[in-house]
């Protein structure tokens, strides 16, 4: 009742469903994006970040990381 009256009630209990689905969703979404609008310096890339993107959050940490280095 206390969480309630201080305004800790609901909005803590978003703050793990945010971190969980919508910033993973938000960083893979940007990713993907990003890999289908650019070009790379070898055709291949642009396949190898869409298939490891698709790895749960390390995937485009990877690609923010190594795989912008690559672009033309």
């Amino acid at each position: 009742m206390l969480n309630y009256i201080l305004g800790f009630g609901m909005p803590m209990m978003f703050l793990p469903i945010f971190l969980i689905y919508v910033l993973p969703f938000t960083l893979w979404l940007t990713a993907i994006i990003d890999i289908v609008k650019s070009d790379f310096y070898d055709s291949t890339n642009k396949v190898v970040w869409t298939i490891v993107c698709f790895a749960p959050i390390v995937g485009p940490i990877l690609y923010f990381s190594i795989g912008l280095k690559q672009k033309a």
